[in-house]
């Protein structure tokens, strides 16, 4: 759903597929169409027509996050389709779920924290993955999600995160050199 709306928005009418969608019924003679729509966006529905809101007759279900133990079993059953055996630690798994839970509790996340680590051990021709893997894995994805967030944000957003930046390292040279801050140079 959220891909839906998201790529509507850039075509500029982010509800007409979806109006489109539950209204059809009302055109069909021999079948029923269903809408079953996953968003992670829990104000999903704050950003719909309300003509598309009342067509819907949508009932909403929260799923809660993974716990490491639910994640645990994910990742053991993608161990088994995505490395060979013994490929993997002992505890690395469980490290992982730990981790995903800890964090964010999504099984996709936890999945490419994984995939991430793996390609990590690969490159390093490294015969198993590792705890050391996953961490480092960890910090690359923290790293392009942060860089790719900056990336995204306007250019009076970048150009204020820019003299924060500078007032910082100011800030930090004057009190390693002990410069007043009422100096003027």
């Amino acid at each position: 759903m959220d891909q839906l709306v998201t790529k509507g928005a850039k075509r500029g009418s982010p509800n007409k597929v979806l109006y489109e969608l539950t209204r059809m019924n009302s055109d069909l003679k021999k079948a029923q169409v269903c809408i079953i729509g996953i968003s992670n966006d829990l104000e999903f529905k704050e950003n719909l027509d309300p003509r598309v809101l009342s067509s819907l007759s949508e009932e909403e279900m929260v799923f809660p996050p993974y716990k490491a133990t639910e994640l645990l079993d994910i990742l053991r059953q993608r161990e088994k389709m995505g490395f060979h055996p013994d490929v993997i630690a002992d505890g690395t798994i469980e490290i992982v779920a730990a981790l995903a839970a800890r964090e964010h509790g999504d099984a996709r996340r936890a999945i490419n924290l994984l995939r991430v680590a793996g390609e990590l051990a690969e490159r390093e021709g490294d015969e198993q993955v590792s705890e050391s893997h996953v961490r480092r894995a960890q910090t690359l994805i923290e790293r392009d999600t942060i860089s790719d967030a900056l990336k995204t944000l306007p250019l009076q957003s970048k150009l204020a995160l820019y003299s924060i930046y500078l007032l910082e390292k100011i800030m930090k040279y004057r009190f390693k050199k002990k410069i007043p801050a009422n100096f003027s140079s």
